[in-house]
């Protein structure tokens, strides 16, 4: 673990639902969201940021897949002032001597 990070376990409530269709049918009816950007983080767990057309709402799901089963929760959301949405408009990745990937 890098120097300075430390473990936190807080206890967290998740809204979860049994596929990830389902959850893009409620939060599209109920928030007016969409997913906007999505990261495989293993070959069956993925993080989704849904977003509403303004911008001012953002929602934060993860899903997880197994062969016996698919669920798909919410982890976070919120409001902004219109920046739930922002892309890096210029990123500056680190650069490692001797790092190929």
């Amino acid at each position: 673990m890098p120097k300075g990070m430390y473990e936190f376990a807080a206890p967290m409530t998740f809204m979860c639902v049994d596929s990830f269709v389902r959850m893009m049918e409620i939060l599209e009816k109920d928030y007016r969201e969409i997913p906007m950007v999505i990261s495989h983080l293993t070959p069956s767990m993925s993080i989704i940021l849904f977003v509403n057309h303004d911008s001012t709402t953002s929602t934060v799901v993860v899903t997880k897949r197994t062969k016996e089963k698919e669920q798909a929760c919410i982890v976070f959301g919120g409001a902004s002032n219109g920046t739930s949405f922002s892309l890096n408009p210029n990123p500056t990745f680190p650069v490692e001597a001797n790092f190929e990937g």
